[in-house]
């Protein structure tokens, strides 16, 4: 969000990303000026890294995490209604003109390519 880049987008397999952070390597701090344009400063970071612990109890809540960037002294004022959300299934919003990820639509509605189990063990 902040940098632009996926997390561990210098790792290309995923099963090595999986692996990486099963044994507590985390992303970088992303530190070109772009990041800081973006809102990220350093307690902004540390609060990204306390949302990493290990031990889920040593993570802070939902209510938690926003409490803290409301106590942010530069944060943007957020003038959006509380109300205004999307109350559509995810199969409809996916067809939304405006969805980054409409263009898999087509993809999720070929159901005549869709590998079940038994064909997958047939085929491979």
């Amino acid at each position: 969000m902040f940098s632009g880049n996926y997390p561990f987008h210098d790792i290309k397999n995923d099963f090595q990303v999986i692996f990486a952070v099963k044994h507590g390597r985390r992303p970088s701090h992303p530190s070109h000026d772009l990041c800081q344009t973006r809102g990220l400063n350093d307690k902004v970071w540390d609060l990204i890294k306390t949302c990493w612990a290990t031990e889920p109890s040593e993570r802070p809540s939902a209510g938690q995490i926003v409490e803290q960037l409301r106590a942010l002294p530069s944060r943007p004022v957020d003038d959006r209604p509380l109300d205004n959300f999307n109350n559509l299934f995810p199969s409809q919003v996916l067809h939304e003109a405006n969805n980054p990820f409409s263009p898999l639509a087509a993809r999720v509605d070929d159901t005549d390519n869709i590998v079940t189990w038994s064909t997958w063990r047939g085929r491979y």
